[in-house]
């Protein structure tokens, strides 16, 4: 099932409470697509800009897209002046630019949003030949205890063990792989070829303060709590506070999931 979303309206939770990626993630892309050189890159679905700046540190110019007005206000209003950039206003499946404008591609955190088929089409379509495509997300590890309180938390509430499209990276890179050939794979018709999965952890410091905010960040509980939203996120409060050490703050683990391709 696809969901709709106004992210428009998450804006101040992203912007505040959103973190990026590691720094070995972002050296790994940046190997993946090459020397930057003149290379530019299209960050589809860039949201405030987060990934944008990860590959404009690396030397890449970058090329930002998303459905979001706000969102891209943020990303224009936070990225360092003078960096080699660009922010528009379109939609993953129908890209405003032209054939074999991309060096790479990356997508963060996004994926699951789009209609698999036609974003992969459209990525094809506007990378050169050769080029590559790195799609990524970062989810808490499922032994991590501040994210299983989170998650027994939310099943206690709704009687559901994952929230709307909690698996929905899985089932979006299931698609992927039927579409794009495997490393050392002949698939005739495929629109890229030698994929892989590289799996990249890291831990991210929290206070029970931006903890409780990155889940008023997440869109798929607004989607599932509806009206009990706000009461679920006090008792997340409750329950953090009671696990966090006396300072507060703490180390979530992530893994991150990064998706690599290139151009047939």
């Amino acid at each position: 099932m696809r969901y709709a979303s106004d992210f428009d309206t998450l804006v101040e939770e992203y912007a505040r409470y959103r973190t990026s990626y590691s720094d070995e993630l972002f050296d790994a892309v940046a190997a993946l697509f090459g020397p930057a050189g003149d290379k530019r890159v299209l960050d589809a679905a860039c949201g405030t800009g987060l990934a944008t700046r990860g590959m404009l540190e690396r030397g890449y110019g970058v090329t930002g897209i998303d459905v979001a007005e706000r969102m891209l206000d943020v990303a224009r209003s936070t990225t360092p002046a003078g960096a080699d950039v660009a922010f528009y206003l379109g939609r993953a499946e129908a890209l405003p630019f032209a054939d074999n404008a991309f060096a790479g591609i990356i997508c963060a955190q996004a994926f699951h949003w789009f209609d698999e088929a036609a974003a992969l089409a459209e990525f094809s379509r506007v990378l050169a030949a050769g080029g590559a495509l790195a799609i990524f997300w970062k989810h808490a590890r499922a032994d991590d205890p501040y994210a299983r309180a989170v998650r027994t938390l939310f099943t206690e509430w709704t009687g559901r063990s994952e929230a709307p499209m909690e698996s929905s990276f899985r089932d979006s890179l299931a698609r992927f792989w039927e579409q794009v050939g495997r490393a050392g794979e002949r698939r005739p018709g495929a629109l890229f070829r030698d994929a892989e999965l590289r799996m990249l952890r890291f831990g991210l410091r929290y206070s029970v303060d931006s903890y409780v905010g990155y889940h008023r960040s997440r869109e798929n509980l607004r989607i599932a709590l509806g009206d009990q939203r706000e009461a679920f996120l006090g008792a997340v409060r409750e329950r953090i506070a009671s696990l966090a050490p006396p300072s507060g703050e703490f180390e979530v683990e992530q893994d991150q999931f990064l998706y690599c391709a290139r151009k047939t």
